[in-house]
């Protein structure tokens, strides 16, 4: 190394030297993740049975940096970065370096203002995924209702602060026409929600130009024109995403339902989704958890009869043990199953069984 590199060093370390003894009475950097990881078994797939291992199943493993400096008055200023990545392979997700970060402001009084790559309101919902501990599996057909909880690029984001349990947020994304984006053109979100004691409850809605659908996850041979037996991407409208949902705990027992609404256009094409999902969840101990939902997909004339179940064991607050299972049956001409990050089943009928383990960090 040149004697100019290492001068560079020295400044930049003394800098961030200076820089952490400066700020260490008033800053906080926190890092965390999850790690998911176990076998999948799976009925039909494609024809054969199969089981195989596989991780970010029940969490996406993800690992994130985030942090906060009090500027006074109420006021901070917040980070995010976050990205997923493959546990056994060791790969990140895509191409990005992050894939969820923000910069932003935080006021007690006046909310919070933040700008980058940010979920939309959709992931506010994923509360009231009756069966989250089965994961990934419950979302239901590409996740055409982004219900797993999906980013938008370029984006302005504000949230309200909390009035007697009511708090709203709106967000704009300007686009991005990359390649791998997740909304090409404009998009907005928009969420009103209420927690008031054993009850919660929310609404919002989503607008996406350009959303991209990978077509070899839905269960029907042709989707907006497409051909889905090539499973090609396209990037379609999403005109309108709908999402109500609510919980409501009876002591150990938590009841949910949610409710999704997506309309789609593509050219001269457009279809329109509805998902229903209900269920509960009931910690039996402090250490011994149990869900259950059912789920009723209808994309136009074709649909989709799920039902998850699932224990988890709790060794920590932080690592526990799972067992999850699933079932689907789909109907309508050429309709198959199609369990979410499964593949598509050769028949109308699909199940799976999944042990893993997770921990948090």
């Amino acid at each position: 190394m040149s004697r100019w590199k290492w001068l560079l060093v020295l400044v930049a370390a003394t800098g961030a030297g200076l820089s952490a003894n400066v700020a260490r009475a008033q800053s906080s950097v926190q890092m965390f993740g999850i790690i998911d990881s176990g076998l999948t078994y799976v009925s039909d797939r494609g024809g054969h049975s199969k089981i195989a291992a596989t991780d970010g199943i029940q969490r996406n493993n993800f690992f994130g940096i985030q942090g906060a400096e009090d500027l006074g008055g109420g006021r901070q200023a917040i980070f995010r970065l976050e990205n997923y990545f493959a546990l056994n392979t060791g790969a990140i997700a895509g191409s990005a370096f992050f894939t969820d970060t923000y910069v932003g402001i935080r006021d007690s009084k006046l909310g919070q203002l933040t700008f980058g790559r940010q979920y939309d309101f959709g992931a506010n919902m994923v509360r009231y995924l009756a069966c989250l501990e089965c994961g990934i599996y419950v979302v239901e057909n590409a996740d055409l209702d982004r219900a797993a909880g999906d980013h938008l690029s370029n984006t302005v984001q504000y949230k309200s602060r909390n009035y007697a349990g009511l708090t709203f947020g709106a967000m704009y994304g300007f686009g991005q026409n990359a390649t791998g984006s997740t909304n090409l053109g404009r998009s907005y979100s928009l969420m009103l929600q209420y927690e008031s004691g054993p009850l919660s409850a929310a609404v919002i809605t989503t607008n996406i130009n350009g959303s991209p659908v990978s077509t070899s996850s839905i269960g029907v041979p042709v989707f907006m024109g497409v051909n889905t037996n090539s499973g090609p991407t396209v990037y379609v409208d999403q005109r309108r995403i709908y999402a109500a949902g609510a919980s409501y705990k009876f002591g150990a027992l938590t009841a949910m339902a949610m409710y999704t609404n997506t309309r789609f256009t593509l050219d001269a094409q457009s279809s329109t989704d509805q998902v229903l999902r209900a269920g509960v969840t009931y910690l039996a101990r402090p250490d011994l958890l149990f869900a259950f939902m059912e789920a009723v997909d209808r994309l136009d004339q074709s649909r989709w009869y799920s039902s998850y179940a699932s224990v988890s064991y709790l060794f920590s607050k932080r690592t526990r043990v799972y067992f999850d299972v699933g079932y689907q049956k789909a109907t309508g001409a050429g309709t198959v199953a199609s369990i979410s990050q499964i593949g598509r089943s050769s028949t109308d009928k699909q199940a799976l069984a999944r042990v893993g383990l997770i921990h948090n960090f």
